[in-house]
């Protein structure tokens, strides 16, 4: 294409590519997590991605094109692309979650955080930080995690975006709890509460509940701890989210055998 084609056409292929992978990921993350509110603070597509018939069908897609979707995010990155690039990368954090493309992934994000940074874009940085302090702390690495996502707070902050400020509290309350800092963790995760809360978020909610539930349980307090993991449930219930209400119900379950 670079020596057959002329530019314009080369940019047109890539942008419609572009918005087809984003289009399609984000149906397929708000498929996976109804009532998360990512989707709705995504790049806007001119452009239509795949339907899907239901979840299994979704994510068999995502993960057959897992190669495909995460080379083109480190090829197709250039100044006027940075914010759908950068979307389109955390819209499929599930490949990174899987542990299968954990380190692929972590290249696309490191790719489009240096472009968001080469642009100096407020808003593409926050949400790249984001992304990179979720691959650091599935990767148990503790303090690049907090150092990425204090990054992305302050980056959303500057950009007035939402989106990445209950994710990063909330990442931030799991890593000072899981270093004993039991005083920071829990002013992490409220604040994640109430992040979620202003973005009407209820599945985030309910995440920083059953972290801060937990957070409990480790200081001894276990009644707060029951009603926090309680408190978690009625919303996840109310969503149908089996996968987050199997950890609802496995925290309260741990809480109660505690008392």
């Amino acid at each position: 294409a670079e020596r057959d084609e002329r530019p314009e056409e080369t940019e047109g292929a890539l942008s419609r590519l572009l918005d087809f992978y984003l289009a399609t990921v984000t149906r397929v993350y708000a498929i996976e997590r109804p009532g998360d509110r990512l989707p709705d603070h995504l790049a806007p597509t001119e452009h239509q991605g795949l339907s899907f018939a239901g979840r299994h069908e979704a994510l068999d897609w995502l993960y057959t094109e897992a190669h495909c979707v995460l080379a083109f995010a480190r090829e197709a990155i250039a100044p006027w692309r940075v914010r759908r690039v950068v979307d389109l990368v955390w819209a499929v954090k599930d490949l990174a979650e899987s542990g299968a493309h954990l380190q692929q992934y972590e290249s696309a994000a490191l790719a489009a955080l240096a472009a968001s940074r080469s642009v100096g874009d407020a808003r593409a940085q926050g949400r790249a930080h984001t992304v990179l302090s979720s691959v650091h702390l599935m990767a148990g690495r503790y303090a690049e995690a907090d150092e990425q996502a204090e990054q992305a707070a302050q980056y959303a902050r500057r950009a007035d975006d939402p989106a990445p400020l209950f994710r990063t509290e909330n990442d931030r309350g799991v890593i000072a709890a899981n270093q004993g800092r039991h005083t920071d963790a829990e002013r992490h995760l409220r604040q994640a509460i109430e992040s979620a809360r202003t973005d009407d978020n209820e599945p985030g909610e309910a995440d920083a509940l059953c972290n801060l539930s937990k957070l409990h349980l480790l200081k001894g307090d276990k009644e707060p701890a029951i009603d926090l993991a309680r408190r978690a449930l009625e919303i996840l219930d109310r969503h149908g989210l089996t996968l987050r209400l199997a950890n609802a119900h496995y925290t309260l379950g741990v809480a109660l055998t505690e008392a």
